[in-house]
């Protein structure tokens, strides 16, 4: 289990639905509820843009979640926005602080260390 996000989970409180929909500039927190694994994103976007109609698990790249898809459903995953209104400029930062706070890289989480600079958040 990773316990840094247990830890970080349990004192989270619920995204409001509002915010997949108004929120921008966010970094986001999916959390798999049986070993709490995490993955963290971000995007310039709203959730609900960078994931559009609300198939976040088809849009996702990361090859490690899409194996845990392939045995979990993925709507099982707990998710959050943990930061929002970050500039442009500073989210893939804002996204590597999470993924090391919330020890998120693989193996203890899904993220995958340096595919943060594929410039995927110019093309969303």
């Amino acid at each position: 289990m990773n316990t840094e996000t247990h830890d970080f989970v349990k004192n989270l409180c619920p995204t409001p639905e509002e915010h997949f929909l108004t929120k921008r500039g966010i970094v986001y927190l999916f959390v798999n509820p049986h070993d709490f694994k995490p993955y963290v994103g971000s995007s310039k976007n709203t959730f609900n843009v960078r994931y559009s109609g609300g198939n976040w698990q088809a849009r996702t790249s990361n090859i490690l979640l899409k194996r845990t898809f392939s045995y979990q459903e993925p709507a099982s995953f707990l998710k959050f926005i943990i930061e929002t209104d970050i500039d442009n400029n500073q989210l893939l930062d804002r996204e590597d602080h999470w993924a090391i706070k919330l020890n998120a890289y693989a193996p203890n989480g899904y993220n995958v260390r340096d595919c943060k600079w594929n410039g995927f958040h110019g093309e969303e």
